[in-house]
């Protein structure tokens, strides 16, 4: 049996005895039945102090599981250790904003190397980095998506449009699977399943 059990059994074994003491055995047998619920609670929660505070809040014999938790909540709200606050944070200087698409971006960058402006031969340098790969994500673009499919995407039919398309096809307009696969086999000209006569 594990620790926690044991003092957690040991603790409602004790309540027993405070709450009922002339149906101490019987009590504990009902109490045994708390013990997997109360695993909300650590072990620091199951105390002689919290035992006298819970035993003292159940004047009306043996507690119910409800009254057993709630009391030994309020007890665990006011008695659990106090965390210790964490540290402030790292002080630091705050990088210069960034504005993409001008040469500020490259000048702050500069600034943080502790260089002055960048000369041309840098800017045609990134300038064409960024080119080429504005380039290379368009290519991909292209590769997978269909431009002109995603200028117009398709429109769901409302219902009657969707009614003209099938008589436009010669298929009844379908109420129910099997009207639909009955539709799809005379559009397709297949052989139905054979019925019996």
């Amino acid at each position: 049996m594990s620790r926690e059990l044991t003092q957690r059994g040991q603790w409602l074994t004790m309540l027993a005895k405070l709450t009922s003491p002339m149906e101490s055995s019987a009590a504990a047998q009902a109490f045994n039945a708390y013990t997997p619920f109360l695993t909300q609670f650590p072990d620091d929660a199951f105390t002689i102090a919290s035992l006298e505070h819970v035993a003292g809040q159940c004047r009306h014999g043996v507690p119910t599981y409800a009254d057993v938790r709630q009391h030994l909540a309020n007890w665990w709200r006011d008695h659990r250790p106090v965390l210790p606050a964490l540290p402030a944070p790292f002080e630091h200087s705050p990088t210069p904003p960034r504005q993409h698409g001008t040469t500020h971006g490259l000048k702050s960058v500069g600034a943080i190397l502790g260089r002055g402006d960048p000369t041309d031969e840098e800017r045609d340098y990134v300038h064409n980095i960024v080119e080429r790969g504005e380039a290379e994500i368009n290519a991909a673009y292209d590769a997978v998506y269909d431009r002109e499919s995603i200028k117009y995407p398709p429109r769901p039919l409302n219902r009657d449009q969707l009614a003209e398309a099938y008589r436009k096809d010669g298929i009844a307009n379908p109420r129910s699977h099997d009207t639909l696969a009955e539709a799809y086999r005379s559009a397709a000209k297949l052989p139905g399943p054979k019925v019996p006569a």
